[in-house]
């Protein structure tokens, strides 16, 4: 009798781990499709590469192509609607009318639509944030770009489509096709991926979902100066475009790179401002105005924000065209500048001891204004 008893309680402890493996397993699984040449015979067959850049640039307000492969796999036979969203620069107002098309080895040729999912939808699996705000939150630490003036754009199949049952191993293998146009500015940022359905709607399990940015991707020819959300700066000026009216911020990031700036506790802007009137306005003084605030207590990143025209005191019938500036310590003695934004490394991309000599050239960075 012991025996017996045992036994059954040995099962009745089996039971909610048999249920959880359970569970677990009947679940629709994605992956990044790295070999999609065995399905996919198109011209990109060769690449490895489960994201492609149709090119690594193209002119502002052109459009981009880029190509997602992934695969799927379920130990039940499921039915479920594919989910797709892309990360790009909020400049990039037109991506909401990309266009998204997929096809799969079951149906090779056949183009079938995704569309925009509805600002305001919630996933599954993260009520009460659109899909845009959820996707920032979990992923905003993966993010690789240096700023994050960035936005997804989610898109939802409109057809449904059968994942059988292969024991787990993946039977299911989609080309996605995105074509979207770019903003008007000037920019160098990496594009972000998503892959999801929504019978899991961005849950915990990453084996559901998957995220992937892809290489620096460049837009040429466009209005103002160049956005790099690639690449850190001993400068970085937000919002990369604006006019003399708008809130400024102005940032020295000095923890990346060796720099004569690098060990300070105080920060000052030194910067003049040019107009179309063809006057100067300058602010050299060493100032609660012009002392720049450290953002953490860790790192090295000092920023100061403002009005232009107030800062600089610029009547109101003056038109600011560019602001030239640089970063001091408090007496002058150490700056940072263009010159050692442009010198920092050596050919070899050593730190370049250069940019710590006393004397060097001052060639301030280069803000400019735009008109609209």
């Amino acid at each position: 009798m012991m025996k017996r008893k045992l036994n059954k309680r040995l099962i009745y402890k089996m039971i909610p781990a048999m249920v959880l493996v359970m569970l677990l397993l009947v679940a629709c699984g994605i992956a990044w499709y790295e070999n999609h040449g065995e399905i996919f015979k198109d011209e990109y067959q060769t690449n490895d590469s489960p994201i492609i850049y149709t090119t690594s640039s193209v002119q502002a307000g052109d459009y981009a192509d880029f190509i997602m492969y992934i695969k799927c796999a379920s130990n039940q036979d499921e039915i479920h609607k594919l989910i797709i969203a892309f990360n790009v620069p909020k400049t990039w107002t037109d991506a909401k009318d990309a266009i998204v098309t997929w096809e799969n080895n079951e149906d090779l040729g056949t183009q079938r639509k995704l569309s925009l999912i509805p600002e305001g939808t919630s996933p599954k699996n993260k009520p009460g944030l659109s899909w845009n705000e959820a996707l920032l939150n979990n992923f905003g630490g993966q993010n690789p770009n240096v700023l994050d003036d960035t936005q997804w754009f989610t898109f939802i199949a409109d057809d449904q489509w059968p994942i059988y049952n292969g024991g787990n191993a993946f039977t299911l293998f989609v080309k996605v096709r995105i074509r979207v146009k770019t903003g008007p500015d000037n920019l160098r940022a990496k594009i972000g991926f998503f892959a999801n359905y929504d019978g899991d709607g961005l849950s915990t399990d990453g084996d559901r979902w998957k995220v992937m940015w892809g290489d620096c991707f460049e837009v040429t020819d466009g209005e103002g100066d160049v956005i790099d959300f690639c690449d850190y700066h001993f400068s970085l000026a937000t919002p990369g475009q604006a006019t003399q009216n708008d809130i400024i911020t102005f940032k020295y990031i000095g923890d990346y790179y060796t720099n004569a700036l690098m060990d300070e506790s105080n920060i000052y802007l030194n910067a003049t401002a040019y107009t179309v009137e063809g006057n100067i306005y300058t602010i050299n003084e060493i100032s609660e105005k012009t002392r720049m605030k450290k953002e953490s207590e860790w790192g090295a990143i000092y920023s100061l924000t403002f009005w232009s025209e107030a800062l600089f005191n610029v009547p109101a019938n003056e038109t600011i065209t560019s602001i030239r500036y640089y970063f001091t310590n408090a007496d002058g003695s150490k700056y940072v500048s263009d010159y050692d934004e442009q010198n920092k490394l050596t050919p070899s991309g050593d730190p370049n001891p250069a940019i710590l000599v006393p004397g060097r050239p001052i060639n301030p960075f280069i803000y400019n204004f735009v008109c609209k």
